[in-house]
């Protein structure tokens, strides 16, 4: 029996080939559309539909405001991607909540238990 390659896929911009976000197969005939480290931006039927979700919304999404679970207080706070890979991003705190307000933090391989939008898109 075949299985099917989940392995992402770049989704990469025409004009100067910068990186938009990947597409991976999500089960079924499905396909999921990610931001450049891996964040689901939604579900779609097709390949096609979810390369046209990254490359409308894939870097648009990385300018809103995201939080980022502080690892000591397990709070969440306010912050912007400065800057994103694959596996590694660069955020700076703007919640004044935050005693480390305006400073950088580094996440390594960030998941939804240490980073998320402040809000859906």
């Amino acid at each position: 029996m075949a299985t099917m390659n989940t392995a992402p896929v770049e989704v990469r911009r025409q004009e100067d080939g910068a990186l938009l976000g990947y597409v991976r197969p999500a089960g079924g005939h499905r396909w999921q559309p990610l931001t450049v480290f891996g964040y689901a931006l939604g579900g779609t039927d097709t390949r096609e539909a979810a390369t046209a979700v990254v490359q409308r919304r894939g870097l648009v999404a990385l300018t809103g405001t995201w939080q980022y679970r502080d690892p000591n207080d397990r709070c969440w706070y306010d912050c912007q991607l400065v800057e994103a890979s694959a596996t590694r991003i660069r955020v700076c705190i703007t919640d004044p909540n935050n005693p480390e307000y305006g400073t950088t933090v580094v996440l390594d391989n960030p998941g939804p238990d240490t980073l998320r939008p402040a809000s859906e898109w």
